[in-house]
C-alpha cells in the first residue's frame, strides 16, 4: 500500500492529538496526560461510527464476514533484544474493519480489511509482550488506546490473501509514520518505573479467518528499535494468537 493522504510526519511519540478525526465523544490528549490514559488494562474495541457490511476476502475465497468485528484473543509467544529473549502470554483485542478509503491521494490502494491490535497491558506499562498494532493509523484511534494519531491517515502495509488467510506485510518505508505501532521487550529494571518502547519497523501480521468470521487464528512477527527513528531492527516479536468473535 502506499500512503492515503500526504505523508506527514504524525508528532512526537505518543504526544498525538484528536483533532481532525469526527469524533465529539473523543478527547485530545497530549504529554503526560495521554500517557496516563494509554496505560492500564484495554478494554474492548468500539465501533461506533464504523461502517457495518458484509465482505468476502477476495473473489476466490470462501470466508464472507460481517464487519466490523472485535476478537478477543490469546496471545503467546516471545519478545527478544541482544542476548534476551522473554517469554509472555498476554490476553488481547483484535478489530477488523472494512478498508478505510483511500483518500488524498491518487496512488493509494485499499485493503481487503484494515487490522487493529491491542494488548490488554499497554506498551506505556513497560511489561514484556505488549503491543499495539494497526495497518492504518485510523485504526488506532478506533482501538480505544487513548491516544490518537493525528493528521492524514496513513496506510503502512501491503496486504494478500490466500484463501482464508490475511497477510499484512508492514512497508519498512512508511513504518515510521505509525508512531503507535509499538511493542515492548521487557519489564524496566525494578525500581526504575520506566519502560522500554520498541517501534515496528517490518515485519508481518496473518489471521486466518473462519468461514463466517466467527473466530480467527494467527501470527504475529515482527522486527523493531528501541531507538525513535532508527532504522535499524535491534528487537523481535513472534507469537501466535487464537480467539472467537467478541
Amino acid at each position: 500500500m502506499t500512503t492515503r493522504g500526504a505523508a506527514s510526519v504524525l508528532g512526537a511519540l505518543l504526544l498525538v492529538a484528536a483533532t481532525g478525526c469526527g469524533d465529539a465523544d473523543r478527547e485530545s490528549w497530549t504529554g503526560q496526560a495521554s500517557v496516563a490514559r494509554a496505560a492500564g488494562v484495554a478494554d474492548p474495541p468500539a465501533t461506533r461510527g464504523l461502517a457495518s457490511e458484509e465482505i468476502a476476502l477476495d473473489a476466490s475465497s470462501r470466508v464472507e464476514m460481517a464487519v466490523p468485528a472485535t476478537y478477543r484473543v490469546e496471545i503467546e509467544g516471545e519478545v527478544s533484544e541482544g542476548s534476551r529473549t522473554v517469554p509472555f502470554h498476554v490476553g488481547g483485542w483484535v478489530l477488523v474493519t472494512a478498508p478505510y478509503d483511500a483518500v488524498g491521494s491518487t496512488n493509494n490502494d485499499i485493503n481487503v480489511v484494515d487490522i487493529g491490535i491491542k494488548t490488554d497491558t499497554s506498551p506505556v506499562d513497560g511489561r514484556s509482550g505488549a503491543l499495539w498494532f494497526g495497518t492504518n493509523t485510523s485504526i488506532m484511534g478506533d482501538l480505544d488506546l487513548g491516544v490518537v494519531p493525528n493528521g492524514a491517515a496513513i496506510d503502512v502495509v501491503s496486504q494478500r490473501v490466500d484463501a482464508d488467510v490475511v497477510y499484512a506485510d508492514v512497508i519498512v518505508e512508511l513504518s515510521r509514520l505509525n508512531t503507535l505501532n509499538l511493542y515492548n521487550v521487557d519489564t524496566a529494571d525494578e525500581g526504575t518505573g520506566g519502560a522500554q518502547l520498541d517501534n515496528v519497523l517490518v515485519g508481518t501480521v496473518s489471521l486466518r479467518f473462519a468461514p463466517d468470521g466467527s473466530a480467527i487464528a494467527g501470527r504475529i512477527d515482527l522486527g523493531g528499535t528501541s531507538g525513535p527513528g532508527s532504522p535499524t531492527v535491534t528487537s523481535e516479536y513472534h507469537a501466535t494468537l487464537d480467539g472467537d468473535r467478541f
